[in-house]
């Protein structure tokens, strides 16, 4: 699992200018027989969740700001050969937008996909629902990917930085997340008040404060 990100194979890289994380795959980093099928389904679950479906489409949802319910997916295929592709994950990432996250998917970019590529988009293309076809779009030269997002795959170099020993310690202070936990609950119960008072008015506006507790918690 460490091994996929250390290769750099997916991350998130920043906020598009409607403050919708970027996840980034890059496909010429992957190999179908370079790991088990369960380890790249596992990662590719942490990245989404990074966006919680288990841990890259559960990362995705746990840093999504205030206010935003999408997600924007850059498939990188500079490079990408017939090695590249894995079938398994194809049906994963089709499943995922299907069945678990149908309303995520701000957009899914496909950079630089060579003529390779279009013979396997004609089998993937069936597949798909017509609401999440309809949110590909292809990119050739990073100017096009720039109408689409600030900022591309090229524009920073990801380096996956490993844990150092201990770097966890203050966890053991149990006085301090009982304090922690303690300040949690009386936000929660500071929100559950103000978001009653504010269903009561239904005036169809965002209320400041209960935006301002959400933020803390």
């Amino acid at each position: 699992f460490i091994e996929q990100m250390q290769k750099g194979k997916g991350y998130l890289c920043g906020l598009d200018p409607l403050n919708r994380p970027m996840s980034v795959t890059n496909t010429r980093r992957h190999h179908k027989s370079d790991q088990l099928a369960e380890t790249i389904h596992r990662f590719t679950l942490f990245i989404f969740s990074c966006y919680s479906l288990h841990q890259i489409m559960e990362c995705s949802r746990t840093v999504l700001p205030i206010g935003s319910e999408t997600v924007i997916v850059i498939f990188n295929l500079s490079n990408f050969d017939l090695d590249n592709m894995d079938w398994g994950f194809v049906c994963l990432f089709i499943q995922c937008f299907k069945s678990y996250y149908p309303e995520t998917l701000g957009a899914c970019v496909v950079h630089r996909a060579p003529s390779v590529f279009w013979g396997l988009w004609k089998l993937i293309q069936p597949l798909l629902d017509p609401v999440v076809a309809s949110k590909f779009v292809f990119t050739r030269k990073n100017k096009e990917l720039r109408n689409v997002v600030p900022r591309g795959p090229d524009d920073w170099k990801y380096k996956y930085i490993s844990a150092v020993e201990d770097e966890n310690a203050h966890q053991k202070d149990l006085v301090k997340k009982e304090e922690l936990l303690a300040e949690r609950h009386a936000l929660k119960e500071r929100f559950d008040t103000v978001t009653h008072a504010w269903v009561k008015v239904a005036s169809g506006k965002s209320d400041p404060e209960c935006d301002e507790i959400a933020q803390q918690l």
